[in-house]
């Protein structure tokens, strides 16, 4: 199914003051589980529901990489990772020497993590509590994973800046305290 087919019904349906969840599943029962996500639906709904008409996406400037090459990827590299500091937890992943080899060949510094530490990890102390608090049990993972990103979609931008601040005052004070655990002192 094209683009504007899906645009188009997902308008319909919406009109007819239809659910994203269940318009999102008429068209994966239609069309199977690639036709669109459940994100992109939902987007669509926001912008009918708010005047939209048109059922073509918006311009958007500069043209996408259509090939990768290396000189794609080293442009890429260069450009962001000279401004991003990343902040790993101690995850395997993280910590494996390849990771580290490569960090330490791109010259990118990343913030030290004290060992597991889940007074700085914002999915410990704001997210998974938030995600406990307003999901309820769910028959099967596909249900699940809809249940999260609808309840992830619902929460405000501004909920997701405090956060970060809040974020900053925990790594400000975890420093201040010698890595020592901060629950307590929030």
């Amino acid at each position: 199914m094209d683009k504007l087919s899906v645009h188009s019904y997902i308008k319909n349906r919406s009109l007819l003051d239809l659910a994203a969840t269940e318009i999102h599943d008429e068209l994966v029962t239609a069309y199977g589980p690639y036709v669109v996500s459940y994100c992109t639906a939902a987007r669509w709904i926001r912008r009918f529901s708010s005047g939209r008409e048109s059922f073509y996406d918006d311009h958007r400037v500069g043209r996408p990489i259509t090939m990768v090459t290396q000189r794609n990827i080293d442009e890429r590299s260069s450009a962001k990772i000279c401004r991003i500091q990343p902040h790993h937890d101690n995850a395997r992943s993280h910590v494996s020497g390849i990771v580290l080899d490569y960090l330490r060949e791109v010259k990118l510094n990343v913030m030290a993590h004290p060992p597991y530490s889940p007074d700085l990890a914002p999915s410990d102390f704001w997210l998974f509590t938030r995600l406990k608090r307003n999901l309820g049990t769910y028959p099967d993972a596909r249900s699940l994973a809809r249940g999260i990103t609808m309840e992830l979609n619902s929460i405000p931008i501004e909920e997701y800046q405090k956060t970060c601040h809040k974020w900053i005052e925990r790594m400000k004070l975890c420093v201040e305290h010698q890595g020592n655990y901060l629950e307590h002192l929030m």
